[in-house]
């Protein structure tokens, strides 16, 4: 009864290790334990994705059925697989142009902060806007107004 016991808990603690999943779209790598890595596997064909690659093969599937044809007669929908290697050759191509060999972390922060600007700057979807017409900052016992969070945040 011992030796049963004790094999459960050694099994249990071992699909509870933490390990690494690298993604084979983008190449992102997750901390995730055993058990997480074999159900998203088990769900993608043997391959690990990260979320938001797993997000655009759903897109993918999706999108192939609304606009593969004109007449609904002749609209597929793709499978998983098909959509997922679409998306692993988007990946691969994006990343073949885009991404300098020896990019460092700065650039990785700048990039992220070029996309931060384009949202905060881009027009709202919807006509009533939630956005506020000045930001106001009370430095050194004096207000200062910025008309836009990129002039707040980054001095733009």
């Amino acid at each position: 009864m011992m030796r049963k016991e004790a094999a459960n808990v050694s099994e249990t603690e071992t699909h509870n290790e933490v390990q690494f999943g690298k993604c084979c779209c983008c190449g992102l790598t997750e901390e995730c334990t055993e058990a997480y890595i074999m159900s998203v596997k088990e769900r993608n064909q043997g391959r690990w994705l990260c979320g938001l690659c797993a997000e655009a093969v759903k897109d993918e599937m999706l999108r192939s059925c609304s606009s593969s044809s004109s007449s609904s007669s002749e609209r597929r929908r793709i499978e998983k697989d098909e959509a997922m290697n679409r998306h692993m050759t988007f990946c691969k191509k994006f990343r073949a142009k885009n991404v300098p060999p020896n990019a460092t972390d700065d650039e990785l922060i700048s990039a992220v902060k070029q996309l931060m600007l384009r949202s905060l700057e881009s027009p709202r979807s919807s006509p009533r806007s939630y956005r506020l017409e000045y930001y106001s900052v009370v430095e050194s016992g004096e207000q200062r107004r910025f008309s836009s969070i990129a002039e707040l945040l980054f001095g733009y």
